[in-house]
């Protein structure tokens, strides 16, 4: 079985060699200012929901630096993504489960209108996020994926010391 792919190596657009590959997406996030220290770092993904047109998300950006603040104090490295980004936007669509747009805000007024003018897309979309939110985005399911990441990244971890081998024995399997 062929291992997962992780970190720059995952999702690596095909230029017919997997090294040439790698190369260029090293070099285009090096020239947006990132160091090899920044990359080696855990990757954290700060959803961006400012608009200009809703005026309920006017702090956003002040909320989206003291987030960054705390990844980087927590050893991360904070990248932003609008909502049209591409993990969000596939994940809408892959689940059908909401939509993106493109454009000016009368787009989206008028893909609102259409939607809500649709009562039966409406409840697919509906039904489909709370499936989705029930199979990956519980606080039992989101629990369990955090442990299992912290116990692989603990017996990973080569110079683990004993006491640290103690704390990740004693931890909770799950969530009663």
């Amino acid at each position: 079985m062929a291992k997962e792919k992780r970190g720059m190596r995952r999702g690596l657009t095909a230029y017919g060699d997997e090294e040439f590959s790698l190369f260029l997406r090293t070099a285009f996030i090096k020239a947006m200012g990132y160091s090899d220290d920044a990359l080696d770092r855990p990757i954290i993904g700060i959803t961006n929901t400012f608009s200009g047109f809703n005026a309920c998300h006017r702090n956003v950006p002040e909320l989206i630096e003291a987030v960054k603040r705390g990844v980087m104090l927590a050893g991360g490295l904070p990248v932003a993504l609008g909502l049209n980004s591409g993990i969000l936007r596939d994940l809408l669509d892959s689940r059908n489960c909401g939509f993106s747009y493109e454009g000016k805000a009368d787009t989206l007024t008028r893909a609102i209108d259409e939607l809500c003018s649709d009562r039966r897309r409406l409840e697919a979309l509906s039904a489909n996020a709370s499936r989705l939110f029930e199979e990956q985005f519980t606080a039992e399911v989101v629990y369990a994926r955090m442990m299992a990441y912290l116990e692989e990244m603990i017996s990973a971890s080569p110079g683990t010391s004993d006491s640290t081998q103690a704390v990740a024995a004693n931890l909770p399997s799950g969530r009663s």
